[in-house]
């Protein structure tokens, strides 16, 4: 049963690309739905996925109008985040990727750091890496460094050796995106070329 009429503007947008995504979604949107922040909508673009992403995320959107899934053919992640954008509703964007799940305070802890802090433009948090760190102690190593940037200085020279932000960890104010620009696809990752503009 929906908890709340998908035709009310939701403080909060949480969007999520989504290609192949069958096995890792339902626990982000199980972890969701498990908020405790209830002013949410999740826009999931489901990119030309060829296994059951479709009919899972029908069942999900069936049990919750919040769920809103869009499909568009598969373009790669730039790409749907942008279809993405063009569609939420919310005042506040937050995301994730299909494989992550957040901590049930997530969307309530970001969202009161935007409405109380005008001056803020994007809030994120620390993550915790869940695969296999022998395979990727590269991005070990890169989480380990975004957790210890804990202050508006430390990030800010951060930017200058890598995206000193976990994508999937942001909250940003919608209108960000009508003054900046969406993502952009080039030789770079799309969430560092946006925080950099």
């Amino acid at each position: 049963m929906s908890h709340r009429s998908p035709s009310v503007t939701p403080a909060v947008s949480v969007l999520i690309p989504a290609w192949n995504a069958v096995r890792h979604l339902p626990a982000a949107l199980d972890g969701l739905l498990s908020q405790t922040f209830h002013d949410w909508e999740a826009v999931v673009v489901d990119d030309g996925s060829q296994d059951e992403t479709p009919a899972l995320l029908a069942a999900y959107a069936a049990r919750d109008a919040r769920i809103r899934p869009l499909h568009v053919e598969h373009g790669g992640i730039v790409h749907a985040l942008n279809h993405g954008l063009l569609h939420v509703r919310g005042r506040h964007v937050a995301r994730m990727d299909a494989d992550d799940t957040c901590h049930p305070e997530r969307l309530a802890l970001q969202c009161h750091a935007l409405d109380n802090a005008p001056h803020l433009g994007l809030v994120a948090s620390r993550v915790t890496f869940g695969g296999d760190a022998a395979q990727c102690g590269g991005f070990v190593r890169y989480v380990d460094w975004t957790n210890s940037l804990l202050c508006h200085e430390d990030i800010a020279l951060g930017r200058f050796r890598e995206s000193p932000l976990v994508h999937p960890s942001v909250m940003f104010r919608r209108e960000l995106i009508d003054r900046f620009g969406p993502y952009a696809n080039g030789p770079f990752p799309e969430d560092y070329g946006l925080w950099l503009r």
